[in-house]
């Protein structure tokens, strides 16, 4: 995750991903301690020198969580292979982009769809990229 995002999940209260291992991309210091309980490692590391240390320690899934300049970066090393986009029924009327503009653009292929109770949707889309070609998976 980014450090913005990270310092708003940190305002949240309790930590939402338990003992998941997580890595915030920051490059200010110095950054909030981590809540108890919760593995969160701070590195400078590009996102596909990240990828890359993942992999070694035999990660094969990783969840990106953050905004557009986190996703602009992994997009730009073609590291994202797959989307979660939720839909939450509120009017903002304003707000920030999801996506920063970057030097390709991939197609998406439509996965699946949720629709939740509480109006709540959630579209997957899978990309046209294939990640294996630059490290990330």
């Amino acid at each position: 995750m980014g450090r913005t995002t990270y310092e708003q999940i940190l305002s949240f209260g309790e930590w939402p991903y338990g003992d998941k291992p997580s890595w915030v991309l920051t490059r200010r210091s110095p950054a909030p301690c981590p809540p108890h309980g919760a593995t969160v490692t701070l590195t400078d590391q590009s996102p596909l020198a990240l990828v890359e240390t993942l992999q070694q320690r035999h990660y094969q899934r990783i969840w990106l969580v953050g905004g557009t300049q986190l996703i602009a970066a992994f997009r730009t090393a073609g590291l994202i292979d797959e989307y979660r986009l939720v839909v939450i029924p509120k009017l903002l009327e304003q707000g920030i982009p999801l996506f920063q503009p970057v030097a390709h653009s991939d197609p998406l292929q439509l996965i699946t769809i949720d629709s939740y109770l509480d109006g709540v949707v959630q579209l997957r889309y899978g990309s046209s990229n294939d990640c294996t070609r630059s490290g990330g998976q």
